[in-house]
């Protein structure tokens, strides 16, 4: 007769496939490229943000230097937890091993916290509340899209057809190359218009997306300059709006939003070291397997994100 198989042991085996399906779940995330991800053990962050820009002035006798202030904003983060029962006539006799329609709802926690994330930042986005960063630089908040002579962000879609979609790209790019920083500067310099792109836009709008900046020839023939640019397109469903897109500077030293969490989700499970499977032994019915699963999100550079809408 087979040696009865601890179950606690086998729910660890479910613990390794979780952990593998998030890291695979985490490599589609739309918003990639667009985050600052900060991982502290205590539960929160704590970064300095300088409140003024150092500015080069002319030298005519003697120049006395300026002091970078900086201010300390702490982002918290808000803990959520996943649990399924899993009964246990699903645990094989003698194996203790969970059946794949049973480990299936395991996986989709995976999926589901990649997916919690994905629509914390969507709606943080919509909800266009106040800027971090920007409190920081320019002592008060403002909404992260607005139209602030310095940090204008904000274009004004002319339409949602392919021609709308290119004009309204081209004004984007003009409002990006015109930012300045607090102390008068342009932002991004001669290096913007050849900055790599992620245009998240909703579902409503992928086929016009795809044909303005994924098609290389024009219907009437020709190249489409468009299709050469670097633009990554990134379809996000969640979107409420059907018309409204976000061009976002991929990769910037500071990115326009913020994630904080504390790593992988933790799982736990209440099998006893004692448990086993055994023909006469029933020890508990139903077994709990849970994911726990830290994270808060938040706006940071808002240079870096625009809406045209």
């Amino acid at each position: 007769m087979p040696t009865p198989q601890n179950i606690a042991t086998k729910l660890r085996d479910a613990d390794a496939r979780f952990l593998k399906s998030f890291i695979e779940e985490d490599k589609t995330d739309i918003f990639a490229g667009a985050t600052l991800k900060m991982n502290k053990p205590e539960g929160y962050v704590i970064f300095p943000v300088m409140t003024r820009n150092p500015t080069f002035k002319k030298l005519l006798d003697e120049h006395a230097p300026e002091g970078l202030d900086a201010k300390n904003v702490t982002i918290s983060t808000d803990e959520y937890v996943n649990a399924v029962e899993i009964p246990r006539k699903a645990l094989e006799n003698s194996k203790a091993t969970i059946g794949q329609e049973f480990m299936a709802p395991i996986m989709g926690m995976a999926a589901d916290a990649i997916g919690l994330r994905m629509q914390m930042l969507t709606t943080l986005v919509e909800a266009n509340g106040n800027d971090i960063l920007e409190a920081a630089f320019f002592g008060t908040a403002q909404a992260i899209f607005n139209s602030d002579h310095t940090v204008t962000n904000l274009v004004t879609a002319t339409g949602q057809d392919a021609a709308s979609i290119k004009t309204d790209y081209d004004s984007f790019r003009s409002v990006m190359m015109t930012q300045r920083n607090s102390g008068g500067r342009l932002y991004h310099g001669a290096s913007g218009r050849t900055k790599p792109i992620i245009i998240m836009h909703p579902e409503e709008l992928t086929s016009v997306m795809e044909d303005v900046f994924q098609v290389k020839t024009l219907a009437a023939g020709g190249a489409n300059k468009y299709a050469s640019m670097n633009v990554d397109l990134r379809c996000n469903p969640l979107l409420s709006s059907a018309t409204g897109w976000y061009p976002i500077i991929k990769g910037a030293s500071y990115p326009p939003l913020v994630v904080v969490d504390e790593g992988n989700p933790t799982t736990a499970n209440n099998a006893g070291s004692g448990d086993s499977v055994e023909r006469d032994v029933q020890l508990r019915s139903v077994y709990t397997y849970s994911a726990n699963y830290k994270v808060n999100v938040a706006f940071g550079s808002r240079f870096n994100m625009f809406k045209v809408a």
